[in-house]
């Protein structure tokens, strides 16, 4: 069975000021993750077309992010104590308790 799964669609005019000919423009984002995934770029007679039916046009597009999909960036601060030496603290002292604390290095 397929998951679905909840997301944004944003669908906007681009002006390109007569350097090039203005387009749609739609983007599409997951909302667990909030990473843009799909983005797609088409004329107006293309976006015309298809908001009125027709189906299989060419159209461009670029996918990317799709191994964020679903996942959600968590964070988390922690306080680490250290001892200071002679009132300082050396680098390798921190890295002995921090390193306890980190996940990946």
């Amino acid at each position: 069975m397929k998951k679905l799964r909840k997301g944004d669609i944003s669908i906007g005019r681009v002006s390109c000021g007569g350097q090039e000919p203005d387009y749609i423009h739609m983007e599409i984002e997951d909302n667990t993750s909030r990473v843009t995934f799909l983005e797609i770029k088409m004329d107006f007679e293309t976006f015309a077309k298809v908001i009125t039916g027709q189906s299989s046009l060419p159209i461009e597009f670029e996918v990317r992010n799709l191994d964020k999909i679903g996942k959600r960036f968590e964070h988390k601060t922690e306080e680490v104590p250290v001892a200071l030496t002679n009132g300082f603290i050396d680098d390798d002292q921190i890295d002995a308790a921090v390193g306890y604390h980190e996940m990946d290095g």
